[in-house]
């Protein structure tokens, strides 16, 4: 039963081994502590309730931590401190929670020093602020937790937790593969990249797929389609922002082509990927909106692109070489994109 003299914490977190560590970490302060496993959950513990704290991990279900934060700080008259945790420590993601107005950010694996020392400590002034760049996909909120976003994806879809940390450089390797997102209406293109070592990419492509590949190629293509997993849910969370993207299936580049895609860009996020005792980089980088160039035959949602079209700002250039397209539907894209700086290219081959 609950002590009503003591203060109240609500932890979220939906990891069930770490919540119950730190929940007894927690009470063992001298805390009464309220678990909830989701961010909206959270949410509806705040209004109920008067809080000392809450402990939100960032990527919780339903609502991230992050989020969760935000709207904590943000209630009128508010006094429960704020905490973000992650397994991510890096620059961005702390700039990312003070701007949310986090008293701290903890990373995990939370030591009990460190945690009962912030929750201790004199509540600081804290004040919320849009973190900006410029460039639009940059300036938009989920350009700063790529890393995260893309942790709770690849532990999905491999079976087992990763660790995702910032990197400085990239060492060439012989596997290397991108995925794209194209934004035609704002004219944007975010690529999604990795590289990774034979002995990386089999390993990677064994927990993926539960025994080992037949040959390096086809660890090669598993991890391709962790990019694809990736870039989905990116896609997602970018059209919280506003962004309409449409994905480009993944294909294997040269290391040429990785440095002309770099040396093109306006900014990249490069991180390190880790399982077990593998480590890939996993890189992210955002396109000059000046132009953008989309090849149908790669497009995963195929004739969508007409409708991306209809909008678009930017210079597009449409090589459909495997896609058939009518000639009515031809002269629809044509027509739709009158009085934009759009350059609509069909080889009469594709012309049906």
């Amino acid at each position: 039963m609950n002590d009503p003299d003591r203060p109240k914490v609500l932890l979220a977190e939906d990891e069930q081994v770490c919540s119950l560590v730190v929940k007894r970490l927690i009470e063992k302060a001298g805390y009464d502590v309220v678990l909830v496993r989701d961010g909206k959950s959270a949410l509806r513990e705040l209004e109920n309730g008067d809080f000392y704290a809450v402990v939100a991990d960032w990527m919780l279900p339903e609502l991230d931590g992050i989020e969760v934060v935000r709207k904590v700080v943000a209630r009128p008259g508010n006094k429960t401190k704020a905490f973000l945790t992650s397994v991510i420590d890096i620059p961005a993601a702390r700039e990312h929670a003070a701007a949310a107005g986090a008293q701290d950010f903890l990373p995990k694996p939370l030591t009990p020093g460190v945690l009962i020392k912030a929750l201790r400590a004199e509540a600081k002034p804290v004040a919320l602020k849009t973190l900006e760049g410029n460039h639009p996909m940059t300036r938009a909120e989920p350009w700063h937790r790529l890393p995260l976003l893309s942790a709770r994806p690849i532990s999905d879809i491999l079976g087992t937790e990763v660790t995702v940390e910032l990197a400085t450089a990239v060492a060439d390797a012989p596997v290397r593969y991108t995925c794209g997102l194209v934004d035609a209406t704002n004219g944007s293109e975010l690529t999604v990249w990795a590289v990774a070592r034979d002995s990386a990419a089999i390993s990677t492509a064994t927990a993926m797929l539960g025994e080992a590949p037949a040959n390096v190629q086809e660890a090669a293509e598993a991890l391709a389609e962790v990019l694809n997993v990736v870039a989905g849910v990116i896609k997602t969370e970018f059209s919280k922002a506003g962004f309409k993207f449409t994905i480009v299936l993944p294909k294997r580049v040269s290391a040429a082509d990785l440095k002309a895609m770099e040396k093109g860009s306006f900014a990249s996020i490069v991180t390190n990927v880790t399982l077990g005792e593998s480590t890939f980089t996993l890189g992210f980088t955002a396109a000059s909106a000046s132009a953008v160039e989309m090849r149908v035959e790669d497009l995963r949602e195929g004739f969508v692109l007409a409708e991306d079209m209809r909008n678009a700002s930017g210079t597009l250039i449409l090589l459909p070489a495997c896609t058939r397209l009518t000639a009515t539907a031809v002269q629809r894209l044509r027509e739709s994109c009158k009085g934009r700086s759009v350059r609509v290219h069909v080889p009469l081959a594709s012309v049906a």
